[in-house]
C-alpha cells in the first residue's frame, strides 16, 4: 500500500481517451432534432462496473465509428445513426499498465449490447464471420455449461437491457467464474477452485458442452458481502485520520498488507491521496475449517489520481488515474467476539509478503556502425522477490523455494548469503557461494516446464523461516509464461542513436532526447538501467517524445533496458548493450 498512497515513480502520464477506430464518428450533433437518432445502450462489466471507460463501436470492416464514455455503473449509450451492423464494440482500460479489451457485437435491430467476459469470449469464438444465430447458439452453450453458477431466472449476458454491474444475476456469475478464449473453445474455471473447469469446444459441429462443476460451498465466499467489505475499506483508506480504530470494522486483527502496512501504518497515510476501488478478482479461496471461513486470496484493484510536474515532453501538466493491483486475504474469523464478520486478514504471503513472476527478456546489441541490431533471442526467466516492512529482504526468512507440485521440480532456490557474501546486494540470493550468482533471477533451461496458466496450484512457494526447522507451503501462485513476440517493447532508430550516444559518448550529458512507445497490449513503457524494482526508472505513458535528466536516469552506462508490466507482475523487455 506504501506503493499504491505515497511511492511517486519519476513517471510521465499522459491523458486523453482516443476514438481513433475506423473512420467518422456518429454525433448525435450532427442530427437534428426532428430525425430518429439510433441508440445502443449496454452495461460494460468485468465482474463489476467499468467505470469511466471508453466505448466504441466501429461498422463491420473496420469503417465509420462512434465513441463515449461509460457511466459510474458501467452503463453506456451509444448514438450509431447511420452506422452499418454487424457494429463491433470495444470497452478499453486505459487506466490498467496493460491495456484490458472487452468486446461484443450488436447485429441489425439489436438496441442493447452488453459487454463483459462472456460476451467477449462470444465474440472471438464467432471469428472473422460473425452471425446473430451463431452469437445465440455460442450463447445458449455458455449457459447451458454454468448450469451450476446460474442464479434463478432467465440469463442473458449480451442483451439483457435490465443487467446491473452489481455481482448480482448475471454479474454474480461473471465475479465467480473466468470465462475465456483460448483459440478454438470457451474455457470455464471457478475463480474460488481453479481445479473446477468446463469447456466449450466451439469448432465443433454440434457444439461440444462440458458443464463447469460447481464449488462446494465450503470453498468460496459470498461476492455481495466481499464487494461491501472492500468498498468500507477503501472509504475508511481515505478517512482523513490517523486513528487506526477506523479501520476497526474491515481488519482482523494483527493485519499486515504486501508492502508490511499495519493498520496503524495504514492509518498515518489516510487522506494522503484519493483512492477509488476498480474493481476485485477472486484469485483462489481455502477450504472452511473450524476457526476460518470464506477464506479468500482476492486482488483488488485501486485507482489512484497522479498529477505528474515532470512531463518533459509537454508544457502542460498531465493529470491521470491509474489502476495499481493489491493482493490480500479475506476471510470469516468465527471464534472472534465480532461474530465472525467478514474481513481482510492480510497479504498472502504474511508476513514474509513474496511474489514470483516470469521476465521475457529479449537482448540487443547496439553497434556504433550505424547501430546495427543483433537480435540474440529470447531469454525466460524466473524471478522471486521478498519485501517485509522496507527492509532489503525478510531478515526472519532463510530460504524460499519455488517448486512445480510439492515433491516435483524447484525451479528457483533463493537462500540467504552469510555475511561475507554478496557484499552490497540484499538477501534472499540465487547462488551466494563464492559470489557465484547473487541475483534473484534465473534463465529457464526448459520454459515448457511451466504450465501456461498455473492458477489451478501447480507452482506452489516453499519459504523457510529461520526459526523454523521445515518448509512453510503457499499452494497457490499466479503465473503464466505465454506471451506474444509483440508484448516486447523496441525503441526506433533515432532513439536508439540517442541511447547509443548517451551511454557511450555522453561523458557530459545532462539528459536523453528519446520516444517511448508502449507494445500495442500495453499503456506503458519504462526505460532503466535493470529490472530490479529500486533501480532508478521513467515510465511513460502512450507514445512520448521526452527529455530525461541524468538524475532520473543515469547515463554513461553499458547497457539500458525498457519494459512493460503486465498486471500479474510479469515483465516483458528488452536489453540494449552498447557495444
Amino acid at each position: 500500500m506504501k506503493n499504491i498512497i505515497l511511492k511517486v515513480c519519476a513517471a510521465i502520464l499522459l491523458t486523453g481517451l482516443s476514438a481513433a477506430c475506423g473512420g467518422g464518428s456518429a454525433d448525435s450533433s450532427k442530427f437534428s432534432e426532428k430525425e430518429d437518432l439510433e441508440m445502443l445502450h449496454g452495461v460494460a462489466s468485468n465482474g463489476g462496473p467499468m467505470a469511466d471507460i471508453e466505448i466504441v463501436a466501429v461498422e463491420n470492416g473496420g469503417g465509420r465509428s462512434a465513441a463515449t464514455v461509460t457511466q459510474a455503473d458501467g452503463s453506456f449509450e451509444l448514438n450509431v445513426t447511420g452506422l452499418d451492423r454487424p457494429l463491433y464494440l470495444t470497452a478499453t482500460n486505459k487506466r490498467t499498465a496493460d491495456r484490458l479489451v472487452l468486446s461484443s457485437i450488436a447485429f441489425e435491430g439489436q438496441m442493447v449490447a452488453n459487454i463483459n467476459e462472456a460476451s467477449h469470449a462470444i465474440t472471438l469464438a464467432m471469428g472473422s464471420n460473425p452471425t446473430q444465430p451463431r452469437q445465440t447458439e455460442l450463447h445458449q452453450a455458455l449457459i447451458s455449461a454454468l448450469v451450476n453458477y446460474l442464479p434463478p431466472g432467465q440469463i442473458d449476458f449480451i442483451q439483457d437491457k435490465n443487467y446491473r454491474a452489481d455481482f448480482t444475476g448475471a454479474d454474480s456469475v461473471l465475479a465467480q467464474v473466468l470465462i475465456e478464449f483460448d483459440g478454438l473453445g470457451i474455457d470455464l474455471e471457478s475463480r474460488a477452485d481453479r481445479t473446477r473447469r468446463g469447456v466449450i469446444r466451439a469448432e465443433k459441429n454440434p457444439i461440444q458442452i462440458i458443464n463447469l462443476p460447481a464449488t462446494a460451498v465450503d470453498h468460496t465466499v459470498d461476492v455481495v458481502d466481499l464487494r461491501n467489505l472492500l468498498l468500507n475499506y477503501v472509504d475508511a483508506l481515505n478517512v482523513a485520520s490517523t486513528n487506526p480504530a477506523k479501520f476497526d470494522a474491515v481488519l482482523h486483527p494483527k493485519f499486515v498488507d504486501p508492502d508490511g502496512n499495519s493498520a496503524t501504518d495504514l492509518a498515518r497515510f489516510g487522506g494522503v491521496k484519493k483512492i477509488e476501488m476498480e474493481r476485485f478478482e477472486i484469485l483462489h479461496c481455502y477450504q472452511d475449517d473450524n476457526d476460518t471461513q470464506q477464506r479468500c486470496l482476492i486482488r483488488l484493484l485501486l485507482i489512484t489520481g497522479t498529477t505528474d510536474k515532470m512531463d518533459w515532453g509537454n508544457p502542460n501538466i498531465a493529470q491521470l488515474k491509474v489502476t495499481k493491483k493489491y493482493d490480500l486475504i479475506v476471510e470469516r474469523r468465527v471464534t472472534e467476539p465480532d461474530g465472525g464478520s467478514l474481513k481482510l486478514a492480510g497479504g498472502q504471503f504474511s508476513p514474509y509478503s513474496a511474489k514470483p513472476f516470469l521476465i521475457q527478456q529479449a537482448e540487443d546489441d547496439l553497434l556504433f556502425d550505424d547501430l546495427i541490431r543483433r537480435d540474440s533471442g529470447f531469454i525466460p526467466r524466473i524471478g522471486l522477490t521478498f519485501k517485509l516492512e522496507g527492509t532489503l529482504a525478510n531478515q526472519n526468512v532463510r530460504e524460499a523455494q519455488l517448486r512445480a507440485g510439492r515433491f516435483r521440480k524447484t525451479f528457483i532456490s533463493l537462500i540467504k548469503p552469510a555475511s561475507t557474501e554478496c557484499i552490497g546486494v540484499g538477501n534472499l540470493v540465487l547462488n551466494p557461494l563464492n559470489n557465484a550468482n547473487c541475483s534473484r533471477h534465473k534463465d529457464l533451461e526448459e520454459p515448457i516446464t511451466i504450465d501456461a496458466d498455473s492458477r489451478d496450484g501447480a507452482i506452489s512457494l516453499f519459504v523457510h523461516p529461520s526459526d523454523s526447522a521445515t518448509l512453510i507451503e503457499f499452494p497457490f501462485v499466479r503465473m503464466s509464461r505465454a506471451f506474444r513476440t509483440s508484448d516486447i517493447p523496441n525503441l526506433n532508430e533515432a532513439s536508439l542513436r540517442a541511447l547509443y550516444t548517451y551511454g557511450r559518448d555522453g561523458h557530459t550529458a545532462t539528459g536523453l532526447d528519446i520516444e517511448l512507445s508502449p507494445p500495442a497490449s500495453f499503456n506503458e513503457v519504462c526505460i532503466s538501467t535493470d529490472i530490479e524494482e529500486n533501480s532508478p526508472k521513467v515510465c511513460v505513458r502512450d507514445t512520448r517524445k521526452v527529455k530525461i535528466p541524468s538524475e532520473l536516469l543515469p547515463a554513461n552506462k553499458d547497457s539500458y533496458v525498457i519494459y512493460s508490466t503486465d498486471q500479474d507482475g510479469h515483465l516483458y523487455s528488452r536489453r540494449y548493450s552498447l557495444q
